[in-house]
């Protein structure tokens, strides 16, 4: 039988990992549209490097769930970026994507040099640090979006299977990372937490003027 945190282990890697394969519908749509313009890259840049960099803090800490995940996590993060890539027609875009790209490898580099040949004295902590501010920046990123759902009263903007799937995959690395005592996996998935719940209230604050009309519509039919 397997104990309490074994069981939130299997399901916290289960839901991350399937979190990680949204991307593939993005990557679709881009293929079946031949470009991918009118999609911002800066969600795959941003995880393709958060991922990358908490996988090399799990295997300094000998975290097997956090190697797993991450491992599935960064190998998928970085098809989607080369596939996005591949489809950026426009010269200009595709030499800006390339630099930023060339600049995230660089700095990526630089932290695994110095948490493994510099002279620091707790390099978990130096790289736990930057994990927490990379994840706590990729988690408020949607804060501006609530502003305008509130003031336009319409929860449109905010699909509800991304939001509740953030909202538990949050709630579980939270308690996760409580449990063994690590703040660098509790502290941004608070954050998160935190934030899904506001989603999801708001979501039943203020429903979808779209899906309102669509339902309106529906009965006018009737």
């Amino acid at each position: 039988m397997i104990s309490p945190l074994e069981f939130l282990e299997c399901m916290a890697i289960v839901s991350t990992i399937g979190l990680f394969l949204c991307g593939l519908p993005i990557c679709l749509s881009i293929y079946r549209k031949g470009d991918s313009s009118g999609t911002n890259p800066a969600p795959f840049l941003i995880t393709t490097l958060s991922t990358s960099l908490i996988l090399q803090y799990g295997i300094l800490r000998k975290d097997k769930v956090v190697i797993t995940v991450n491992s599935v996590g960064a190998t998928l993060q970085l098809s989607y970026l080369l596939f996005y890539y591949l489809f950026t027609n426009g010269r200009l875009e595709k030499r800006r994507l390339r630099h930023l790209m060339m600049g995230e490898a660089l700095f990526f580099v630089i932290v695994l040099y110095l948490i493994h040949y510099g002279e620091l004295l707790h390099p978990e902590s130096f790289l736990g640090s930057i994990c927490v501010i990379l994840n706590v920046s990729s988690i408020a990123s949607p804060l501006a979006s609530l502003k305008q759902v509130i003031e336009r009263k319409d929860s449109s903007s905010l699909p509800f299977p991304l939001c509740a799937a953030n909202f538990f995959v949050s709630l579980q690395w939270c308690v996760y990372g409580y449990s063994i005592g690590d703040p660098v996996i509790y502290t941004p998935n608070v954050l998160g937490t935190v934030l899904g719940l506001i989603q999801l209230t708001l979501i039943r604050m203020y429903p979808s003027k779209e899906i309102i009309l669509s339902e309106s519509k529906s009965s006018l039919i009737i």
